[in-house]
């Protein structure tokens, strides 16, 4: 299988690179940082092209792995260049904005893939790992189609809304809490308060550090490209307002209620019963290192 990868000198095309080319396809890589992308094209035994008609007019997939903000045009330039039946697949990780400006204007004879990997360029392959198909107009064909792609991973279906609205949770509500707590933090001194620190803080904090690992471009697109978002998070500051006014009130018998009554919430997510389990589980891990 022919295989290109737009956007090969980013983090996520550069590992699916790597993993096209371990599947033994053949490879063109194309990024205007055409010196970087040449080092991996090298290491890779790819082919790295200067321009976007050389890198499409041959290949079977073309995957396109940019910026959001410019996911949508590149989709569309691909489609113009690429040969009948051509597979074009998408990563972006907010989905309603490029499917609706793909679909106006996609080629009929272009299957459109739009996906999402679960998963960061540190992943060591795809093996139980979630792929979520957004589908556009073909729910079954791009179902069947990623999962020949992509035969390892856990393929999820998911509509443009549904996935959308989700991430506005499972991504921009995350990360903002994540850099709220490090921001917090920043002025602290991170040493002292290792030496005396115990497990829920070693693992908070690795978790906020670890998402500040990627591009303050990427994070920010988190937090301003999901309509979605904004509602969510205003609603986890109103939360941390009622909680700061009961603390700062020392209502204890009213913060107690709510506590109860969260863990009885959360009692009904089948993960409950284990999450402390698996806490200690990761922490070993940590340990370890």
């Amino acid at each position: 299988m022919k295989v290109t990868i737009i956007g090969a000198a980013g983090k996520m095309g550069e590992w699916f690179t790597r993993y096209f080319a371990e599947k033994k396809n053949e490879i063109v890589v194309y990024d205007v940082n055409y010196a970087k992308v040449e080092k991996i094209a090298k290491e890779l035994g790819a082919k790295n092209v200067e321009n976007m008609i050389s890198a499409v007019r041959e290949a079977d997939v073309i995957l396109v792995a940019v910026p959001i903000s410019i996911t949508a045009d590149t989709v569309l330039e691909v489609s113009k260049l690429a040969k009948k039946d051509a597979i074009i697949v998408e990563i972006a990780s907010f989905k309603e904005r490029i499917i609706n400006a793909c679909k106006k204007t996609m080629k009929k004879n272009i299957i459109f893939l739009s996906v999402h990997p679960m998963f960061g360029p540190g992943a060591k392959n795809l093996l139980h790992s979630k792929m979520i198909v957004v589908t556009v107009i073909h729910s079954e064909q791009e179902v069947e189609e990623t999962k020949k792609i992509f035969p390892d991973a856990d393929v999820v279906p998911a509509s443009p809304k549904e996935h959308d609205e989700a991430m506005a949770i499972i991504l921009s509500l995350t990360h903002f809490i994540n850099f709220t707590y490090a921001f917090t933090l920043s002025s602290k001194d991170f040493e002292s308060l290792r030496r005396l620190s115990g497990t829920t803080f070693n693992l908070q904090l690795t978790l906020a550090e670890s998402i500040l690992h990627d591009d303050p471009e990427f994070l920010t697109t988190l937090q301003l490209d999901n309509k979605y978002a904004a509602k969510e998070i205003h609603k986890f500051v109103k939360m941390a307002e009622s909680l700061e006014n009961l603390t700062f009130q020392n209502e204890k018998e009213k913060l107690i209620s709510k506590l109860i009554n969260l863990r009885s919430t959360l009692e009904k997510d089948k993960n409950y019963n284990t999450s402390y389990k698996k806490m200690y589980e990761i922490i070993d891990i940590l340990l370890m290192k």
